[in-house]
């Protein structure tokens, strides 16, 4: 029963401090409800970094004062918190195992997966609370609101890209497709330039069919050969780098890269 971050350098300082925390936090969670604990149970025994408990140990190491029995509160609160978003990351992804293991909502249901990853949301506020700052609960709670806006988008995100795909097979013009995955996109992942190509392997060229940039005009009209920039080098590399691969929507297209520019893109092969 012991962290796996053994041969980190920059742990060495503090290896007393996580072997005890290991306990503390093994001690804290039997604590808890039958079904409840045996969950958080599962997952600690899973193993994991450490990582965060680390850094609090290491970050109140540079403070005037220690006030030990604080540390280890604050180091635990985060570590709930962590795997708290893991729980519920797990059911929202329908991912079946984790570390090897079965995630909660595979092994229990999703329902008391929801409970579970709740429930030691709430116990990490509340050894956060114990510590009785202000400043670091403003914080903490912040930072759970950040965490729960990001899940809400991404999951926002999802049902705009299968309402795109949907849409996508019930439109037969190959110039609309185009025109709708780049409307689309736009409001999935932001892009400041973005340009579909059709990629000729036969002639070994690329032509630019739709251009979503100030140059779109001068983008339009030229033809550039495979294998040159940084875009010919994603036509010979598909499946890396920011690229969406549109190949097999409708198959008439040939296939299709899309590259963007600037702003977050996601992968995703059909």
């Amino acid at each position: 029963m012991s962290a796996t971050m053994t041969g980190t350098d920059f742990i060495v300082p503090i290896r007393a401090e996580l072997e005890d925390f290991e306990r503390r936090l093994h001690a804290t969670v039997r604590a808890d409800l039958g079904p409840v604990a045996e969950a958080m149970e599962q997952i600690l025994d899973a193993g994991g970094k450490r990582l965060r408990p680390a850094l609090v140990f290491l970050s109140a190491g540079l403070g005037p004062t220690r006030r030990f029995d604080d540390i280890y509160r604050a180091a635990m609160a985060i570590e709930f918190i962590h795997n708290a978003t893991l729980i519920h990351d797990d059911l929202i992804d329908g991912a079946p195992t984790r570390r090897g293991l079965r995630t909660i909502h595979e092994s229990l249901g999703p329902s008391p997966a929801i409970i579970i990853g709740d429930y030691y949301f709430a116990k990490g506020a509340n050894l956060m609370s114990q510590i009785g700052n202000p400043e670091i609960d403003a914080v903490l709670s912040q930072t759970v609101m950040t965490i729960c806006f990001g899940e809400m988008l991404q999951l926002t995100s999802q049902r705009r890209l299968l309402e795109v795909n949907e849409r996508l097979l019930s439109t037969l013009d190959p110039a609309g497709v185009l025109d709708l995955i780049a409307d689309s996109l736009k409001s999935i992942v932001p892009y400041d330039s973005l340009t579909i190509y059709r990629v000729d392997r036969v002639q070994a060229v690329r032509r630019a069919v739709i251009a979503r940039d100030r140059f779109a005009d001068l983008i339009l009209a030229h033809e550039s050969p495979l294998g040159i920039g940084i875009t010919g080098w994603v036509v010979d590399h598909i499946g890396y780098g920011p690229i969406l691969v549109t190949a097999g929507i409708l198959p008439a297209l040939g296939t299709i890269v899309l590259f963007a520019l600037g702003g977050q893109i996601r992968r995703i092969e059909e």
